[in-house]
Formats: structure tokens, C-alpha cells, sequence
């Protein structure tokens, strides 16, 4: 199965400002998945599910620690998307 989060606001600096914008971290039973910019495009989750398999995961967003004044004020929507799909 795979992740993807996405935003219809492309300009915002929260979410185009890798190094400064929006983080996130993905958190798989207490091992750190990914962590880095919000903006990962689609995200093979490496593991394969059968039906009524579950598969916890903990999302963690978070704002740069190197982000500046230029981020106060600002806001993003954005969403996570989840996509299964079968055998071929």
C-alpha cells in the first residue's frame, strides 16, 4: 500500500520551503519510517497486506526548527491520502 499527502495551496512556503516549511514524520510501531519534508509524493509503505490486515502508523507534522519569522501566520490544508491496492 502506499501514502501520499497533498495540497492544492503549491505556493504557500509551508509547503514548497523544504528545509524551512512543514515536516513530517511517519512512525511504524515506534521505528521512524520517514522523516522530512511534508511534500513526500506518493510513498511506497514496503509491506504487503491481506484482507483485514492492519497496519498501525503514527503521522507526526511538525514546523521546521529552522523556520523563521517569515513562517508566524501562515496556514496550509493539505491531505493524506492511502491507496491498496490487489494483485494484478
Amino acid at each position: 500500500w502506499s501514502s501520499d499527502v497533498c495540497s492544492s495551496d503549491l505556493a504557500n512556503p509551508l509547503w514548497t520551503d523544504r528545509a524551512n516549511g512543514l515536516q513530517i514524520r511517519i512512525r511504524r510501531g515506534g521505528a521512524v519510517v520517514y522523516d522530512g519534508p511534508i511534500d513526500t509524493g506518493v510513498r511506497d509503505m514496503g509491506i504487503l497486506l491481506s484482507p483485514g490486515d492492519q497496519d498501525p502508523l503514527d503521522y507526526e507534522v511538525y514546523l521546521s526548527p529552522n523556520a523563521g519569522n517569515s513562517m508566524q501566520g501562515l496556514s496550509v490544508t493539505f491531505d493524506l491520502l492511502w491507496t491498496a491496492t490487489g494483485p494484478a
